[in-house]
């Protein structure tokens, strides 16, 4: 008769995972660009109109409205209770730290992104958006010219809550990522990691910093609004740009749907589209 097997049953030990949070000040460094999809073209993807415009109808329908794109390119608070009327996606700084191991010897881009977490769903972002028109090229083989308006904040800060893993992770190792992400990667369109641009980079200052202080008490939802309803200029090829338009749309006679007046109601309409 066969002799049956001891079976040896072994205990599984699972290290306990000990979690730590660091609360990170950004103060900008170079003008932050915004670029949030806008809702016509988050319609059209979700809807596409089946029958294409003629050339008469193309041609009676504004090809651009700077100052509506201008609304459209930020991220809007619903909660009127938020300190600030514009956020940015928490996964924005989360990817600048994963995305700037892979520059750091001993570390690596999915290990970073698997062990800091950011708990908000959106940052807050403190300071003022002016109007800014650019010169881009569209994606395709042919890469078309075309003028984009987008929000830049040429001043802005941000706090930030990270958490991550303490056993893997040491705080200073960490607090080094952030900084080397700030210079090296960046947020925002146009940021230093694509190359061609040097916007949205930042840096890590005390809780105390003048500038910061200064930011957050200055630039937070009331004067956001105001530039939101009558937005000043970023540059002035953006002023004389924005001036032509105008001018232009006035001598066809054509009215554009951003001449509403901005509100505060428009938020709604804008998160939920």
């Amino acid at each position: 008769m066969a002799m049956l097997k001891k079976q040896v049953s072994a205990e599984i030990e699972i290290m306990e995972v000990s979690m730590g949070v660091l609360r990170l000040h950004l103060l900008g460094t170079s003008a932050l660009i915004m670029n949030r999809l806008s809702n016509k073209a988050k319609h059209e993807l979700l809807l596409p109109e089946q029958k294409k415009k003629n050339r008469a109808e193309r041609s009676s329908v504004l090809k651009h409205d700077p100052l509506g794109e201008f609304r459209e390119s930020v991220y809007l608070n619903r909660s009127a209770t938020e300190p600030t009327l514009f956020h940015m996606p928490s996964g924005a700084i989360r990817k600048a730290i994963a995305k700037v191991a892979t520059y750091v010897p001993g570390s690596s881009r999915t290990e970073i992104g698997t062990l800091v977490t950011v708990p908000e769903q959106q940052i807050n972002i403190w300071g003022i958006p002016a109007l800014y028109m650019a010169t881009v090229r569209q994606a395709g083989m042919q890469r078309t010219p075309d003028i984009r308006t987008r929000a830049a904040f040429a001043e802005w800060a941000t706090i930030v809550e990270v958490r991550y893993v303490r056993s893997l992770l040491n705080e200073r190792t960490l607090v080094n990522l952030a900084g080397a992400a700030g210079i090296l990667i960046g947020v925002g369109d146009g940021r230093t990691e694509k190359g061609t641009f040097s916007f949205g980079s930042f840096k890590m200052v005390p809780e105390d910093d003048a500038d910061l202080k200064r930011i957050m008490k200055t630039m937070g939802r009331k004067p956001q609004e105001q530039a939101m309803q009558a937005p000043t200029f970023h540059d002035e090829d953006s002023q004389e740009l924005y001036s032509w338009f105008e001018k232009e749309v006035d001598r066809r006679e054509i009215v554009p749907k951003s001449r509403a007046k901005w509100s505060s109601q428009d938020i709604v309409s804008h998160a939920s589209a």
